[in-house]
């Protein structure tokens, strides 16, 4: 609920993310619920996400989640929770350095060990968070990619990933998780970007990269059955995934931008989701 608070609020505000910085993170250091910890780390890195333009919160938020993915006998769902929440924050980094260092410090071992589990969610997680990796350090150079410890390890675990997957899962669930190891292997091996897109009322988005397939699973996650109604009206989504302002049919039969204030705009939001 945290989380979808700041997605709906009508305007970034830093001064409400530090207030709930400091509860979640004692939540999470300090919880011995997986469920509660799952949720709170969610929470936290969708909150910096959508809320915090300060570099400070957001190392701040890296280096608890690392913490928690190297963290011993940390439980895999914890840990899978946090590989997505540091990925979902390092996509607003620009300093490539920042994170070449992240992934050479504290993220290479505890991704391979990861990737050997027999946690699917936290394989998938895990891979997620590599093929990010290597797209973001191959668009700032090449070396640094080459230089990447484990890579080849890596690459040698998704391959046996893509031919098993977990035969506790339904077939159905067997099927999607290979083709989601598959598209990880491809990102990873030949650099080849995701390919998906999702349509809206009147926009189409094209999901062509690792940085934003994690932004959109984290909507996803959030808003749930929501989603079309916020991309089509939430000020905030739009303006996170690139698209144009908040339209709404005019006289006419033009789409004019429709002069509402904050408090008119997050009514209007909730307003369409209760007669969903």
């Amino acid at each position: 609920m945290i989380g979808l608070l700041f997605v709906t609020s009508v305007v970034d505000d830093e001064g409400l993310f530090e207030e709930v910085y400091g509860p979640l993170e004692d939540c999470i250091r300090n919880t011995r619920n997986t469920d509660v910890c799952c949720a709170c780390i969610a929470a936290l890195a969708l909150c910096c996400f959508v809320a915090s333009s300060d570099t400070a919160s957001s190392s701040a938020c890296l280096a608890l989640f690392e913490s928690v993915i190297a963290k011993e006998n940390a439980d895999p769902d914890t840990r899978a929770a946090a590989f997505e929440a540091w990925t979902l924050i390092a996509t607003t980094i620009t300093d490539k350095g920042t994170i070449l260092h992240a992934y050479e410090s504290t993220m290479h071992p505890h991704i391979l060990a990861s990737l050997a589990s027999d946690n699917m969610d936290l394989c998938l997680a895990a891979g997620g968070t590599l093929a990010f990796l290597v797209e973001t350090l191959g668009d700032s150079t090449n070396d640094a990619v080459m230089d990447m410890n484990g890579l080849d390890d890596a690459i040698e675990l998704l391959h046996g990933l893509v031919s098993s997957s977990s035969k506790h899962r339904a077939k159905k669930e067997r099927s999607r998780q290979r083709s989601a190891f598959r598209d990880i292997l491809r990102g990873i091996e030949e650099g080849e970007p995701p390919n998906e897109t999702a349509k809206f009322k009147r926009d189409v988005l094209n999901i062509n990269s690792w940085a934003t397939v994690r932004q959109m699973e984290a909507m996803r996650d959030c808003l749930g059955e929501g989603l079309h109604i916020h991309f089509n009206a939430n000020p905030i989504v739009r303006e996170i995934f690139d698209l144009p302002p908040v339209r709404f049919g005019g006289g006419g039969g033009s789409d004019d931008v429709t002069k509402m204030t904050g408090l008119e705009k997050a009514k209007k939001i909730f307003f369409l989701k209760s007669e969903k």
